[in-house]
């Protein structure tokens, strides 16, 4: 992706969006530039995994006292402030959402939006492509509804390993309806 000039334009203008970026859940990061363009990427000191990872290293973390209730209430808190400044992550998958080590704080990065003018998306997301909307994969339409769809994906992730709550049920499969009318309009 390095090579790519639409990609290196693209990280350049979300490494300026990410400086506004208050948020609590917001990684920040900074651009590294050598005269032949983009070369590294800094992010804000830290230790984090991916939630792959700590789902893959400790299953049982979701049957934790209100771990999957403080999880999504971050990314549904962090997904309506970015929405509000035209901001869509558009890929919840547990390899693009990362975890503090130690307490399992939710911590966000990179953001798909950015990176919309990029034709290829398969290409961009790689095996994490099942968490995009399919109106992102087929017309390359990004709203908050292509966010609501990717956040249940992640929700049916976390609870891969055991039955999801009959209350969640209905949520989860409105989240992810493939018809982005019939999805609810914002992540809350």
């Amino acid at each position: 992706l390095k090579d790519s000039l639409v990609f290196c334009d693209a990280i350049a203008m979300e490494c300026e969006q990410n400086r506004e970026l208050t948020h609590k859940n917001q990684l920040h990061f900074t651009l590294s530039r050598d005269s032949a363009g983009l070369y590294g990427v800094t992010i804000e000191q830290g230790t984090y995994h991916t939630f792959a990872r700590l789902l893959e290293d400790n299953p049982a973390i979701v049957a934790g006292k209100d771990f999957v209730e403080h999880t999504m209430k971050d990314l549904l808190d962090l997904a309506s402030y970015l929405h509000g400044k035209g901001i869509f992550h558009v890929c919840y998958s547990p390899n693009n959402v990362l975890a503090r080590k130690g307490d399992h704080t939710v911590m966000l990065l990179f953001h798909g939006s950015a990176y919309q003018a990029f034709r290829d998306q398969e290409l961009l997301y790689g095996d994490s492509v099942s968490y995009i909307a399919p109106e992102v994969l087929e017309e390359g339409t990004v709203d908050a509804r292509s966010d609501v769809y990717s956040l249940g994906k992640f929700m049916e992730r976390l609870y891969e390993q055991s039955d999801i709550p009959l209350e969640l049920k209905g949520v989860v499969k409105k989240a992810t309806d493939p018809n982005p009318d019939s999805r609810s309009q914002t992540p809350h």
